[in-house]
Parts: structure tokens; sequence; C-alpha cells
């Protein structure tokens, strides 16, 4: 009955969604409110009007539970009011056909969360339109937009019972920015500070009137009182006056940024062109080209990395990936791992149709919390899908035995995990999370150009989709961390799916760093970006980005080591990072000569030299091969085909006659690119 679910509601309608039906718990036996963590209950006394004011049925349920599990994620829990709130929405189902829950969430994670877990148990959608809106914007649109509430409840410094309870939002919307400027109190509420009841709002056929009201003191304290409004009496009456519109002529907060982003960038027309590799002559050398045995996990210190896991056994999409998930169970046991250690997942599926019926296999083996990932169609040789994936399990100081080790991990390890749909940022598509951070560092979901509300890729090419998806980035490291921007990004790769996209994807990524950059008062830091050209992408997207990003402002080192060999140019680039002592090493190899002429090039001598720079670089960083816990060979299919064993040989041989490395040291992920 607050103005937030009400205003959500407005919203949800606005959006397309038909309201049928209302839901609402209340205090058990003669109590006026509880103490919830969840749900507000004073006022609850006028709910049964709502059902006649909004021509709806009204479900409700008393309130049986308590704040039992009141940790960050949930679980099902007995005894604790938010299953009151899954036995109300199921008895909703039983009489109803919905879909979706309206949520007037807008910034709690606790009660998202919540509210989410809910749902996902029912097969209901979240709707949260509020998530994450500015609180005086959106206390000034739920007046202007015909939103009449009244104060029924104050305890925050500055409001009084006896003075501002019954205020309508439109007579405390003065002294609630007025407070917020001089003690920070939220806007919107969102703090606990005050709770509103809804009188009327454009979706009522009737307004409700209060009769007869008392004020009741729970305390009198000298700074900040707490007090509510007990209606005694009340009615509906007709509305004479002309309804206000429920379409709203303001653009949602999204859909502004975006369109004055897409506003801001030029089209710039220039393409790259693959043509110069077309006359490139494949030759063999003596070298073996058996297969290596790389390892499949690699570790150091709390991070484990599994390579390029495959089925080994032939079969549907599904089938294939139930077994790489079979397989991997056995990996991750070996290490005394689990699926909850995992943060991080690249899925490579040959046929990106088929990425549903992989999402539903997928997911079975995730509980609360997924890993974040990012999922391209490539090329695949010998199987429907590879996937590999990043861990973190901290190994906590066991010298300090009383040190309390689940707090001290939430400190270290957060994780971003929105179902909800909303005008903040795409929900999830798929079993994973938008974000996992591991103490200064954040690895993002891959993100495509959806439109938060409507869950549809944002109309208009190559350019407005990588703006689109860039801007969702930045929302998302905006929310896990509330100073981090994609201007702290250290790392990107993008995923594009014409060769012709690639200038476009690299003039938006510097044209938005910049931005951010000037934005946030930070000096230009250089992030190596790697620009992929695949077959397909989810949804039929023509960019995909994967980023990972470091909170803190740290100071990166870059070099560059050239070298030219025959008509080839390798180029190792180095950044190093003085904050998260991490390490980022780039090795690429380029054709130099004229695409008219026929040249040969022999797989396994150029992948040999490539490793040998590689080598190079990392002595003179006084790093050596078995810190590396990831590498990764991108190839061009066009070029290379299918001599893989080729670059596996070359990589072999170099390593162990640089540094008598043998292969299963060494964790390697072939990856097929256009």
């Amino acid at each position: 009955g607050g103005k937030d679910s009400c205003y959500n509601m407005l919203e949800c309608v606005r959006q397309g969604h038909q309201i049928v039906a209302l839901a609402n718990l209340y205090p058990d036996g003669i109590q006026d409110e509880l103490d919830s963590y969840m749900f507000q209950t004073v006022g609850h006394h006028a709910i049964y009007l709502y059902a006649d004011a909004m021509n709806l049925p009204l479900y409700r349920r008393a309130i049986k539970g308590s704040s039992v599990a009141t940790d960050r994620h949930y679980l099902p829990t007995v005894n604790d009011e938010v299953e009151d709130l899954y036995e109300l929405l199921k008895e909703v189902q039983n009489h109803t056909e919905i879909e979706a829950v309206s949520v007037g969430a807008i910034l709690s994670n606790y009660q998202r969360v919540r509210v989410e877990n809910v749902c996902s148990r029912l097969g209901l959608v979240s709707l949260s339109y509020l998530w994450q809106r500015d609180q005086q914007d959106l206390l000034t649109e739920m007046i202007e937009d015909g939103i009449d509430a009244r104060i029924i409840k104050v305890a925050a410094l500055g409001l009084e019972p006896q003075k501002h309870l019954g205020k309508s939002l439109r007579e405390i919307d003065p002294i609630i920015k007025r407070l917020n400027q001089k003690f920070g109190l939220n806007v919107c509420g969102e703090g606990g500070e005050y709770e509103t009841f809804t009188l009327d709002c454009p979706l009522f056929t009737q307004k409700i009137v209060i009769d007869k009201q008392e004020i009741l003191v729970h305390s009198d304290d000298a700074f900040a009182p707490v007090g509510y409004l007990k209606f005694l009496e009340m009615h509906l009456e007709s509305k004479d006056e002309i309804p206000r519109p429920i379409v709203s002529v303001r653009q949602n907060p999204w859909t502004t940024a975006i369109t004055d982003l897409c506003q801001y960038f030029p089209t710039n027309s220039k393409t790259y062109s693959n043509d110069k590799y077309r006359n490139l002559i494949i030759t063999k050398n003596d070298a073996s080209s058996d297969y290596c045995n790389f390892s499949v996990l690699k570790s150091h210190g709390d991070y484990h990395y599994v390579h390029g896991l495959k089925s080994d056994i032939h079969g549907t999409a599904s089938e294939e990936m139930q077994r790489v998930m079979e397989l991997l169970i056995v990996v991750l046991q070996k290490k005394n791992l689990s699926f909850d250690d995992i943060i991080f997942v690249n899925l490579y599926v040959s046929d990106i149709s088929e990425f549903g019926s992989v999402n539903a296999t997928f997911k079975k083996f995730f509980k609360i919390n997924p890993p974040s990932r990012a999922c391209v169609e490539i090329n695949l040789l010998d199987a429907k899908l590879s996937l590999e994936c990043l861990l973190f399990k901290y190994s906590s100081d066991l010298s300090q035995p009383n040190k309390d080790r689940g707090s001290e991990l939430d400190d270290i390890h957060d994780v971003l995990h929105v179902q909800s749909i909303s005008h903040w940022a795409p929900a999830n598509i798929g079993p994973y999370s938008q974000a996992h951070r591991i103490r200064d560092v954040i690895f993002l979901a891959g993100q495509i150009g959806l439109v938060p509300g409507s869950m549809k890729l944002i109309a208009g090419g190559i350019k407005d989709e990588a703006i689109t998806s860039l801007y969702n980035a930045n929302q998302i490291l905006s929310v896990i961390d509330n100073t981090a921007s994609i201007a702290d990004a250290i790392f990107a790769i993008c995923y594009v799916t014409k060769s012709e996209f690639v200038h476009n994807a690299r003039e938006v990524w510097n044209s938005m760093r910049e931005k951010y950059q000037k934005m946030m008062d930070m000096s230009k830091m250089k992030c190596p970006l790697l620009i992929l050209v695949i077959p397909h992408l989810p949804k039929f997207a023509t960019i995909e980005w994967q980023i990972i990003a470091c909170r803190n402002k740290n100071q990166r080192v870059q070099s560059v080591t050239n070298r030219t060999i025959k008509s080839f140019k390798i180029a190792t680039e180095s950044y190093l990072d003085s904050c998260n002592q991490s390490c980022l090493y780039l090795s690429s190899l380029y054709f130099n000569g004229e695409s008219s002429e026929a040249t040969s090039f022999d797989v396994h001598e150029m992948t040999y030299a490539l490793c040998c720079q590689l080598h190079s670089v990392l002595q003179q960083n006084n790093h050596s091969w078995s810190q590396i816990l990831s590498m990764k060979i991108f190839y061009n299919q066009l070029v290379v085909d299918k001599e893989e064993r080729l670059i596996q040989s070359g990589i072999a041989t170099a390593l162990w006659d640089l540094d008598r490395i043998d292969t299963t040291n060494i964790t390697l992920t072939f990856i097929p690119v256009i």
C-alpha cells in the first residue's frame, strides 16, 4: 500500500503488463505493525479498500514467521517471514494465472534477493522498475504522476510524529530533501526513515478517504521519535476529476542516458579487412603434430583455472553440457574444490541456437549466486561446446582460530545477482550473475546490447549495441562498487560478428572510457582490448563485452616488445598492476607482407617464435611460466583451419627447449576466431 508499491505497479502497466491481482501480508493477531526486515505492515487496516479501488481480487495472509535468515543471501528457511510471502503467492497462483510480481524495492538488496528467491521457486518474474533509481528524481516523478500518498510512520532525525504524520508527498517533499542535505536522510525512505500509504493513484477507479485516525508514539526519543498513524474509519469515494493519463511523457533514465550517448558518438564507416591473410600458404615441417598433454586445471594461491573442458562423448548439445559438468566435478574434487567456488565461466558453443537447452542443463548445477559468464559461438572442431572457468577458494589465516571466517570472506568476495526486470541494467538471461568481486578485482559477465525494461536488443545496429552494452556494464560496476566504472577496466575482450565491426567497437570503447575517466577525474590508464570476430552471439547480437575491472585506482606499467621474423611481426605487450599485483601478457603475430603475394606460413615455426618472445618478456619482468594461471590461444581459423595440433606442438617444443617445462604444468584453451 506504500508509494513505491503503487508507483511500480503504474510502471508495470506502462511497460505493457496487466495487473490481475493484489496480495498483502499483515501482522498476525491484534498488532498494528511488526518490526519486519521485509514488509511494511503499518496501515494494513485499510488495505482491504484496495480491492474495490482497483476492481481487483485481493489475497491476504497473516505473517506467521519472523526475520530468521538475515544473511545477505537467502535460502528457504523454516519460520522465516519470507516463507509467508512464498505461501501467499503460491495461493494466488492456485486461483489466478500470473506470470510476474510487481516489487517496489529501490535500494534494498535484502528485500530484492528474497523476493527473487520466492519468484524463482514459483517460476515467476520479479518486476522492479524502481530498482537503483535516483531517489530525488523518483520522488518528484511520483508527485507529478499523481501518487497521492500520506506519511503514516516516521522514524528519523528531523521527522516528528505530531508534525509530519498525515502529510502528503507534495507537502513532505521539500522537508525530506532539506533533511537529506542536512542529515543524509534517504529521500524515498529507503533507510526506514518514513513509510507511506497511498490514497489515490492513476490506477484507482475510486480514491480512499480516511475519516478517523489516531497518532501512536512508539518511541518518544528526543532526537528521532518513532510514531505512526492508525486508521480507525475510512471509505471509498468516486473520483470526479479527469483521470490522469497512465502513459508517461517522460523517458526513464536508462533510455535518456542511451539516447544522449548514441547522439554523442559519431558513426565512422572505416572498416577492417581480413583479405591480406587469404594468400598465406600453410606449410608443415617435420615436427610432431600429436596432441600434447596440457593440464586441465592450474592453481596459483587462492585462484584456480580449468581450461578447455570438452565432452568425451558425442551427443546433443544438452547431453554434452551434462557430460562436461560431470567431468568438471571430477576435476574439481581432486583439488577439494566445488561449483560454489566458480566465479567466472567462458562457455563456447558450436551452435548458438542451442543456447536454451545448454542453459537449462548448466543451471541444474548451481544454487544461489552462480558464476558470471560469457557465452559465444565458435567453430569447434571436435565437440558441440567447450568450457573454461576461474575459481576462487579463500585460504583463511589458520594462525587466528577465533577469526570470523564467514564475515572475512564476505568482505573479500561479493556477488551481484539481480534477476528482476528493471530500468537499471539487464536481468540475467541465463543462470549467471552480473558480477563477482574478489577483493578489488571485479569480473563482469558478458554484456550485449539489451534494453533492461524489455530484455530485447536495442535497435540501431552495431554502434547503438556497442554503446548500450558498455553502458550496462558501467551500471553493473557502479552497483557492485559505487566508485567503479569502465574507466577502471584492466582487461577487456570484445566479441563482434563481422570484421567490419572491429573499428566501431574500438572507437566506442575508447570514447566511452575517455568519457568516464573525465567524469571520475581519472588520468588515462591503458587497458588492453582484444577484439575477436566470431560467428554468432546470444540473441544474435552483433557485439559482446567481457570486462575485468579493478576498483582501486591503481597504477599500470605497460611495455611493448616487437620482433620481425620473415614477413611477420610479433608484438608482446605486458601490463603490470601495482595494487592488485596482477600481470597480463598479450603476444600477437601479425602478417606484414603484401596481400598480392603468396607467402608460406609455418604454423609450428611461428608458434615457436611467439612462445620464445613471450618467454623473454616474462624473464624481463621476473616472472615464470609456473606463475601463469590462464593461457588462451586465439587463432584465425581462415588461416590455420584444422592445424591446432601444430600450434600445440610449437608451444610444447618451445617450453621444453627454453625452460624444460613439461606441458602437464601448463593450461591452455584453443579458441578459433574469424
